[in-house]
């Protein structure tokens, strides 16, 4: 009887284990995607503004991790530079975690919308405060010269994650869930019990 129930334990761990592989894999895709399609305009990302809404829709254990491979692959994909390294290895996963101190469900209503609108507007500007940091840090340049150069650069970051955080919040939480239900079953069965 043990045996029965240790296999249906091992099936249901390890599809559940295969869906948040797979989710994970497109989550990493859909953020280098979304950095890729908008690298032309400086400084306008819509990568912030997808991983608070994969936070708050797939939660922190599956998007934590494709946060760090979004971060890893960004220096294959771009010119090596390691402060930026640094900066996103520390943002985009403190972004994450805080998103999920943030959330108390995962149901998706107007009171977030307003919640994480004004959260995404504050990481906006303490990214653009992280750079000089790390750079008076590490020796490059001043603090506040860095941050004066940096405000032309901050305005349209914060403007662009403001507004697509603001009008795409619901409608992307809604269909992220409904894609996600539609991939895999999230729900974890317990084996049945039997009894001799």
């Amino acid at each position: 009887m043990e045996i029965i129930e240790d296999s249906a334990v091992k099936k249901n761990f390890l599809k559940s284990a295969t869906y948040d592989i797979a989710v994970i894999a497109l989550i990493s895709a859909l953020l280098i995607a979304g950095k890729f399609v908008l690298q032309f305009i400086p400084n306008v990302e819509i990568v912030s503004s997808l991983i608070t809404i994969f936070t708050c829709t797939l939660g922190i254990k599956r998007t934590l991790p494709a946060v760090l491979i979004f971060c890893l692959l960004d220096n294959l994909l771009y010119p090596f530079f390691f402060l930026v390294t640094i900066q996103y290895f520390i943002h985009f996963p403190l972004l994450c975690v805080l998103s999920k101190l943030i959330i108390r469900n995962n149901k998706p209503n107007l009171k977030y919308n307003i919640i994480f609108v004004l959260f995404i507007g504050l990481m906006a500007l303490a990214f653009w405060i992280e750079t000089p940091i790390i750079n008076e840090l590490f020796g490059f340049t001043k603090f506040m010269p860095t941050m004066i150069a940096g405000i032309p650069f901050m305005v349209p970051m914060l403007i662009s994650n403001i507004a697509v955080l603001a009008i795409l919040y619901l409608p992307l939480c809604k269909a992220v869930k409904r894609v996600g239900n539609r991939i895999g079953s999230k729900e974890k069965t317990e084996p049945k019990q039997i009894v001799d």
